[in-house]
């Protein structure tokens, strides 16, 4: 990856007048846009590409795009510090658009091809918030347990487990780097148990001291709960027949 550049657009102000005085505002949405620029891409990003591949080597354009989430990272620094910190990027809900490809005939100066892709992002949903396609986390402002249970989560599996904005605010609400004794915090999900759909039961997030505790817990935890080891290296979710389900 060469550069991601964010492209935020909308939360444009329309001014309301009536006996020609200007008495409100309206904001409109604002909505996430970027571009990527990049020298290569893993063999997985070409379904977001709309490319398929039936058979090896063979490739079919113009497929369904698939969407993406994304996760990057750039330093902080400043005159006095060349790298004091840095930041986590982390995008959802990513389309990414076609854009040019140009192919040069063989020549005397070649240049190494560099793919280009404009994107844009789904808001998704987030307690307390209005819904964000993006959030950025700050290693200077963080504390190094957080940082550290954060970058575990995200990168748990290879990142084949993209976690979402409330699982991300869950884990730096209690990753305090402390043998602290179990906590939780609440949130509403919706579940569906023996094909009936249930919405707004309570769902707990929990730390635990010890994975024993998660036989106790099925029984007082409602399906959609989540679980936690006191490292924030292991998370469970319970499923709606009482089954912790271990997700990373």
């Amino acid at each position: 990856m060469v550069n991601i550049t964010d492209s935020p657009e909308g939360a444009e102000v329309t001014k309301i007048f009536a006996d020609s005085i200007h008495y409100a505002d309206i904001q409109g949405t604002e909505e996430y846009k970027a571009s990527i620029e990049a020298y290569t891409y893993p063999d997985e990003f070409s379904e977001c590409d709309g490319s398929a591949q039936p058979t090896p080597g063979m490739y079919i354009s113009q497929q369904e795009r698939r969407k993406f989430g994304l996760c990057w990272r750039t330093e902080i620094g400043d005159a006095n510090m060349e790298t004091k910190g840095y930041k986590l990027h982390v995008a959802y809900g990513l389309t990414a658009s076609p854009t040019e490809k140009s192919h040069d005939t063989v020549n005397d100066s070649p240049e190494a091809q560099l793919f280009n892709w404009d994107m844009e992002g789904t808001p998704t949903q987030i307690i307390g918030h209005k819904p964000t396609a993006k959030l950025e986390f700050d290693s200077t402002k963080l504390s190094e347990a957080r940082m550290k249970a954060l970058e575990d989560l995200i990168y748990a599996d290879g990142g084949s487990l993209f976690p979402m904005p409330n699982d991300i605010l869950n884990i730096l609400i209690w990753a305090l780097g402390e043998d602290i004794s179990r906590q939780q915090i609440t949130g509403e999900i919706d579940y569906v148990k023996d094909g009936i759909l249930y919405r707004g039961a309570n769902a707990s997030t929990i730390l635990m001291n010890d994975e024993t505790e998660l036989a106790d817990l099925a029984h007082i935890c409602n399906p959609g709960s989540f679980a936690f080891n006191q490292t924030m290296s292991r998370m469970w979710q319970l499923d709606a027949n009482e089954t912790w389900v271990r997700m990373i």
